[in-house]
């Protein structure tokens, strides 16, 4: 039986985080939700959510290391959610199909929203399903191409959206010609930042954003290796095929 508690506001952000991210591991519920408090008092906590029957608890061993302890939202997580947030409908899609992208996502979300010039970050789950609006059209560019998520930059006095993908493992060059092709054809979109989780990716996103960027004009697709991105502080480097840099600071 579940047992009952009282749902603070602290909880409904760590709710809403699960929802945005679809799973978290707990060191990064920790660092997002409890920066302040122990790791006794993070886990005190989300057991209490577990219990409750608002949080699922599961483990995963990742990269042959000491298994991890995950959280993910349940339904009556999202009926929180639902009735304390404006969605565009009125259900939502909140289970990770690809657990291990989704965990990585989520620790890189908040290593990014470190850098001064990020202002926010709206993941891909925030984007599908909650309601911005007077700000909601300009997100719609981002809803068809499916990003990873948007990052809004403040910089010399500009706010702009930038799109953001992970790529974990390799595919086929033919979906990346056809991800790579659609952000060109979208006037609205001026830039993508890919972190790559291998050099190998890296290499092959890059082979192909220089062929199609010679039709379409200056390069739109910026790159960074994952081991470089958890080296970034102070700044982090992202570079398009023609070797242009764009630091976050």
């Amino acid at each position: 039986m579940n047992k009952k508690i009282i749902i603070t506001q602290r909880d409904r952000q760590v709710l809403r985080g699960l929802f945005e991210q679809k799973v978290m591991d707990q060191e990064t519920v920790k660092q997002a939700f409890f920066k302040e408090k122990s790791i006794s008092a993070c886990v005190k906590r989300m057991q209490k959510l577990v219990r409750g029957g608002y949080v699922n608890k599961s483990g995963i061993h990742q990269d042959k290391t000491k298994m991890k302890i995950i959280y993910s939202l349940s339904v009556l997580g999202l009926e929180v959610i639902l009735s304390h947030f404006d969605l565009i409908k009125d259900k939502a899609t909140f289970k990770s199909d690809s657990i291990l992208h989704d965990l990585e996502l989520s620790k890189l979300r908040y290593k990014i929203k470190k850098y001064q010039s990020v202002a926010n970050y709206f993941s891909e789950n925030a984007i599908k399903n909650f309601c911005y609006g007077v700000d909601d059209k300009k997100f719609e560019p981002y809803r068809r191409l499916n990003s990873d998520a948007v990052l809004n930059i403040e910089d010399n006095d500009t706010s702009f959206f930038i799109a953001f993908e992970y790529e974990r493992s390799i595919k086929s060059q033919e979906r990346y010609i056809k991800k790579i092709l659609d952000y060109y054809t979208e006037n609205s979109v001026n830039a993508v930042f890919y972190v790559c989780q291998s050099q190998t990716i890296l290499n092959l996103i890059k082979r192909v954003d220089g062929s199609l960027c010679k039709e379409y004009g200056e390069s739109k697709i910026y790159t960074c290796l994952q081991e470089d991105f958890y080296k970034g502080i102070p700044k982090l480097a992202f570079r398009n095929s023609e070797n242009y840099i764009y630091e976050l600071m």
